[in-house]
């Protein structure tokens, strides 16, 4: 599992945190972060594409305050992992699209994480 800092280009939003946890059969779990409406809960896959990086995609669903479905969404990352495992890099995309299919935003920036650990 690792702890994420995303820190979106041209915003306000400045860093958003939150945990990641990727799993040995491809999958990764992100789970809903409250800090920002741009952190919904997203299931994902990833595959390695280099060494010591990956490329990973997380569709997910937006929903308004009355739990009403009002458009979905993927993330993209490219991670680096650094040589001990314990630390990544890297960049994401974040793309919102409303119920016809139409971009309602489009999101950059940058990532870096480490891995949580009990020591």
């Amino acid at each position: 599992m690792f702890f994420s800092s995303a820190e979106v280009r041209h915003s306000t939003k400045g860093l958003i945190n939150g945990t990641v946890t990727a799993r040995r059969s491809s999958t990764i779990r992100r789970p809903h972060n409250p800090q920002t409406e741009l952190a919904p809960f997203a299931l994902g896959v990833y595959k390695k594409t280099a060494p010591l990086t990956y490329k990973s995609k997380h569709p997910f669903w937006s929903f308004d305050a009355t739990g009403t479905l009002v458009g979905t969404g993927v993330i993209l990352e490219t991670l680096i992992l650094d040589r001990s495992g314990n630390h990544y890099t890297g960049s994401f995309e974040w793309i919102t699209y409303d119920l016809k299919g139409n971009v309602t935003s489009d999101t950059k920036g940058e990532l870096k994480a480490e891995r949580i650990t009990v020591d």
